[in-house]
């Protein structure tokens, strides 16, 4: 079974001049992609790099394609860093690996040096041009491993996930016959490394010999639109949260700039049926809704939806080549078709385990008792699903507290737990909003006795630093007492109705203080209210804050596009947070705009 980077040597041997990755710093060649990934191998393992270490990597979207093939080439494995990660916790997962090794374009902030050598990816190339190109040669055996890359969810020690060159390979086969993908596609390459979606995109692409096209930054979704048409893309792999963005843009923009996309994948959360709907029926550019987790090697079901399957829910589709999905009880035996029950995936792209997790290991990797050959293993997801008659899955929910936001796996468990640490808590409850996408909140109820008040802005600054970036909820509310079950548990479901009437509240634009109701600052107003879900903002209110992250800038900006016919850049809320400063630029823009 060939690896990655054979299958991809082999693009470069037949097609050597075709054009492997374009991004702003231009056009790289099979050929030149290759001879750098070698250039990079060779000064890895002169730097000490051998065969079965994890090389840690913090590299930019236009260096990661040579920058993964190198670590490959070298004969190791991959551990991604994003730059959001504190470094405590970047500390944990090198020690876990025992990385001595970073492969990096810059300077990183949140990778501790110390015992560690820095290897620069654009020094190596600037110095050594395409040197020892032909000197090494992939050590990426079906039976080594790839990468290893950190699950969410987890506090102080991260689920670290083991995945092999088998199963990589057999998910890059996959996707690249399913996406029926071909040397005149250009793939564009969405997600950051951190995210195993970027796997998906780069591999497929580069072993069709297609052209991976990179972005410098997320734009907003009608920035991606122009993207798209400059760059003539034919393939997009997104966040569901992020298409949900897109979708909501006007339906001839999208029929428009998208012309030359033939095909969209979404995952890592639930697809809105009401957008899904209007997305095939209307902009008729063919949506596919995949489902997978870190643990079965980035995606294990997927479907073509259409317009009867996305009422009253989007199916997320049956197996992909060479996995196998049942959806089994506690005892991990079969439900019937159309019951719930526990969704386990089997095949070859079952992930080795967790690093350092042999008892976590044990409970979520099971021997595969359905398997056709000997050895098989099965993952207990966690997901309850139903089965239909037709063999479409549809997910229902999860068995534990485990939530996606964002595409992102929480524990909301351990952010309960981190904050019930906070002196003067006195108890924490954590859900997934309900209205307001892609938003954690947070209810507090704290010791009313004098020196004992928490404030959110406490709360927040505690959590920041001993949980993930995306851990931490973006909204905290205050109670006197949790409502309760009969069996005297959180009850949840009151907690998400409560948001629910919060959220519904806040859709009724707010007018600030001595503004009229026709201004610009009250339409903006209102739009941060509706889009952020908290009724009562002022000019004082920061974007952040009160709970807002890129995603929700993006709905903004649409939302102010809409209303004021006027295009904000996503910088200018970024650089000014607080409404009254965002305000004043929207209403620049717009003399500006009148001007010409």
């Amino acid at each position: 079974m060939s690896s990655v980077l054979e299958m991809i040597r082999g693009v470069a041997s037949a097609s050597p001049d075709a054009v492997a990755v374009s991004s702003a710093e231009g056009a790289m060649t099979y050929a030149e992609l290759v001879a750098a990934a070698d250039t990079v191998a060779a000064a890895l393992q002169r730097a000490g790099v051998r065969e079965g270490d994890v090389v840690a990597m913090a590299l930019s979207r236009p260096h990661l394609p040579a920058g993964v093939l190198a670590i490959m080439a070298a004969g190791a494995a991959y551990l991604p860093v994003d730059t959001a990660v504190s470094a405590d916790m970047v500390g944990t997962w090198l020690a876990e690996c025992s990385v001595r090794t970073v492969l990096s374009d810059r300077e990183p902030d949140n990778i501790p040096s110390s015992g560690r050598t820095l290897v620069r990816y654009d020094e190596v190339l600037r110095s050594e041009g395409g040197a020892d190109a032909e000197r090494h040669r992939s050590a990426a055996v079906e039976d080594a491993l790839a990468y290893v890359i950190p699950t969410s969810g987890t506090t102080r020690r991260p689920k670290l996930v083991a995945v092999g060159h088998r199963g990589l390979a057999a998910h890059t086969r996959a996707l690249r016959d399913a996406c029926e993908l071909k040397p005149h596609d250009r793939a564009l390459q969405f997600h950051t490394i951190n995210f195993d979606a970027a796997a998906e995109e780069i591999y497929p692409t580069l072993a069709a010999g297609a052209t991976l096209v990179t972005l410098d930054e997320v734009p907003a979704p009608h920035e991606l639109i122009v993207f798209c048409q400059e760059h003539q893309i034919t393939v997009l792999n997104l966040p569901t949260s992020y298409w949900h963005q897109l979708a909501a843009e006007h339906t001839e923009s999208l029929t428009t700039g998208l012309a030359s996309v033939r095909s969209v994948v979404i995952g890592g959360e639930g697809a809105v049926a009401e957008l899904a709907t209007k997305w095939v029926r209307d902009v008729r550019i063919p949506l596919i809704n995949s489902y997978g987790v870190t643990e079965s090697t980035i995606t294990s079901t997927w479907c073509l939806v259409e317009e009867d399957d996305a009422q009253p829910d989007v199916p997320i589709g049956s197996p992909i080549d060479g996995t196998t999905t049942r959806i089994l009880d506690d005892d991990l035996n079969p439900t019937a078709t159309g019951s719930a029950g526990e969704l386990c995936i089997g095949g070859v792209g079952v992930a080795w385990g967790y690093l350092g997790e042999a008892g976590l290991t044990a409970d979520k990797f099971r021997p595969d008792p359905y398997a056709s050959t000997p050895g098989g293993r099965l993952y207990r997801t966690g997901d309850v699903c139903t089965e239909e008659h037709n063999g479409r899955i549809f997910f229902r929910g999860r068995r534990d507290l485990e939530v996606k936001v964002r595409g992102y796996r929480i524990d909301l468990s351990s952010i309960e737990a981190e904050l019930t640490s906070l002196p003067g808590v006195i108890g924490a409850a954590a859900v997934q909003s309900a209205k307001t996408e892609g938003q954690l909140l947070a209810y507090l109820v704290t010791d009313p006795a004098p020196g004992n008040q928490v404030d959110a802005d406490g709360a927040r600054r505690h959590l920041e630093g001993r949980l993930p970036s995306w851990s931490v909820p973006h909204v905290f509310r205050f109670l006197t007492s949790f409502p309760l079950t009969s069996h005297g548990k959180v009850d949840r479901a009151a907690l998400a109705a409560r948001d629910a009437e919060s959220a519904l509240a806040a859709a009724q634009p707010v007018v600030p203080t001595k503004v009229a109701p026709e201004s610009t600052a009250a339409t903006v107003s209102g739009i941060w209210s509706d889009v952020l879900g908290v009724p009562d903002v002022t000019m004082e209110t920061n974007f952040f804050e009160a709970g807002g992250h890129s995603l929700l800038a993006f709905r903004i900006l649409s939302n102010i596009r809409r209303q004021l016919a006027v295009d904000v850049p996503a910088k200018t809320l970024f650089d000014t947070p607080k409404l009254g400063e965002f305000t004043a630029e929207v209403e620049a823009l717009l003399v500006e705009t009148e001007r010409t």
